[in-house]
């Protein structure tokens, strides 16, 4: 698995581009071709919060269709992300 995959699992939400993650991964200082370790988990966990920051919106309409988020989900999915960031957790069971 590499850190484009981790971060796409950690977040979790198929309607974010690759380019968008990739841009993440690059502001974050983190190559998203490397293989995934462990101890890459705090930096992704941030990455993953940051991207979810972007989706705290409660919908999005574009060219005639429109994507819906569960604004509560998401922003309980941040907290426990940066907690976990904040902790040094290597482990996060969302």
């Amino acid at each position: 698995m590499t850190n484009l995959e981790a971060l796409q699992s950690v977040v979790d939400i198929p309607q974010i581009s690759i380019l968008t993650l990739t841009k993440v991964l690059i502001d974050a200082e983190i190559d998203g071709a490397e293989s995934y370790v462990s101890g890459n988990a705090s930096k992704i966990y941030s990455a993953a919060a940051a991207v979810l920051r972007t989706f705290m919106v409660s919908s999005v309409s574009e060219g005639g269709y429109s994507i819906s988020f569960d604004r509560s989900a998401i922003e309980k999915k941040i907290a426990v992300l940066d907690g976990s960031v904040v902790r040094g957790v290597e482990r996060l069971n969302i």
